[in-house]
């Protein structure tokens, strides 16, 4: 085989394989951060916490719910859309669902990767007593993350924040109240071939 051949069937299946999005999603305090810093961690693969983009609206605008949801879901499907047209192998997403989302939110994610990316969808819980505790962890309010129980449940309860049912798409759920991250990521991987 030729250089110029070898290098061409290296470039098409290096670099023009279907970008992955892990998208790893849960209530607040279930663990979706510390299982995506697993995961990259282990892979080639980007983290892209919901953080990032909620933080730096917050830094500039505060807890004002209209620029939040005004530009977080832009600035998130940008990034989606930017990302499926590059060379990357893929990205973790960590998100949690609340009532200023957009309905079809799912809907305009699969669009904005486009039809060669693909989703790997990841819902993560734990049990109540172990949530308490993880919502209350230090680490949190390094970025603004809510540490509350009782104001986590209040709005778990008025759905707030809620967990979808998702319909028509495959689905890993994981009750990592008794994994550690690294159980957790094997899972993912063995599940979505990473």
């Amino acid at each position: 085989m030729s250089n110029a051949v070898f290098w061409l069937l290296h470039e098409a299946l290096c670099y023009n394989l279907p970008m992955k999005l892990i998208f790893i999603y849960g209530f607040p305090g279930v663990g979706k951060l510390t299982v995506a810093t697993a995961l990259a961690k282990k892979t080639d693969l980007k983290l892209f916490h919901n953080h990032m983009v909620l933080n730096l609206i917050i830094d500039i605008f505060g807890m004002n719910i209209p620029p939040i949801v005004a530009l977080r879901e832009k600035i998130w499907l940008d990034f989606f859309k930017q990302a499926g047209i590059s060379d990357l192998e893929g990205i973790i997403f960590t998100f949690c669902f609340d009532r200023y989302l957009s309905k079809n939110f799912l809907e305009k994610v699969e669009d904005a990767l486009g039809p060669d990316g693909s989703i790997c969808y990841v819902e993560l819980t734990c049990d109540d007593d172990v949530l308490k505790e993880r919502i209350q962890a230090p680490s949190r309010s390094s970025l603004h993350k809510l540490q509350n129980f009782s104001i986590l449940k209040k709005q778990i309860d008025d759905k707030s924040f809620y967990v979808p049912e998702l319909i028509n798409r495959d689905v890993l759920k994981i009750n990592n109240s008794y994994l550690s991250p690294d159980e957790v990521v094997i899972q993912i991987m063995q599940k979505y071939n990473i």
